[in-house]
């Protein structure tokens, strides 16, 4: 497990860690992060979205070049 992973609780799902190590490597600012979970999920949390959902927030990053 990475130092970055054991920041989060254990109930923290993999996927919602992927995209706040992606938020963090890419430094985009949180307004920006949240503006980007809004138009895309229609959530302001990571932790509100579906699977499904986070799913299309990491295609997102990657696309952007993560």
């Amino acid at each position: 497990m990475t130092a970055v992973a054991r920041k989060f609780s254990p109930g923290v799902r993999p996927a919602v860690v992927k995209i706040k190590i992606a938020v963090r490597d890419m430094r985009i600012d949180d307004g920006a992060y949240r503006a980007m979970l809004m138009c895309l999920t229609g959530q302001t949390s990571a932790a509100h979205c579906t699977d499904a959902q986070l799913g299309l927030v990491l295609d997102e990053l990657k696309a952007k070049g993560w």
